[in-house]
């Protein structure tokens, strides 16, 4: 469960990482950009870990309110596992696409943008939300349901609250 855990806790700072360079990306006429793309997206995951936060106090209080702690245990495992089995290839393939970015030539972070990025950045929306109805169908309780909402609705939120915070 802690490994099942931690590697959801990593797929989300990646996934708030590429919510910073999103909101970053195009908004800078630095020529170098490694450093501001960098900073984007630390500040992009620190600020996030607000909304993980707020997922883990609403797990721990779904566990510490239930009458047999074993079933929310089996329900967020089932959901964790799910989510972690569907986000991961395209976690897989932001990070590729960050890869190319970090090369030095100039072709291939086009590439990555245009390739990569745009279409993903375009798809994200159905792909966390076509994980979440995965996750909700393994799901037998409305608390657990509910949960999973409430994660999904942050993920989704994060960088319109992201790109707004930006521009003040």
């Amino acid at each position: 469960m802690i490994a099942l855990g931690v590697c959801l806790w990593l797929l989300a700072a990646f996934d708030l990482a590429f919510a910073g360079f999103r909101v970053a990306a195009g908004r800078s006429l630095l020529i170098a950009k490694r450093r501001y793309y960098l900073c984007a997206m630390a500040r992009a995951v620190i600020a996030g870990q607000v909304l993980v936060a707020i997922a883990g106090a609403a797990m721990l209080a779904w566990v510490a309110t239930s009458s047999s702690p074993q079933v929310p245990y089996r329900e967020i495992h089932a959901a964790g596992s799910t989510l972690l089995a569907f986000y991961a290839p395209w976690t897989a393939l932001v990070f590729f696409g960050l890869a190319l970015r970090s090369v030095p030539s100039t072709d291939l972070r086009s590439i990555a943008s245009v390739v990569l990025f745009g279409p993903l950045t375009l798809l994200r929306p159905l792909i966390v939300t076509t994980g979440g109805a995965l996750a909700i169908r393994k799901l037998a309780t409305l608390e657990g349901r509910a949960l999973v909402v409430l994660v999904i609705v942050m993920m989704l939120a994060f960088g319109p609250l992201l790109a707004r915070a930006r521009r003040r």
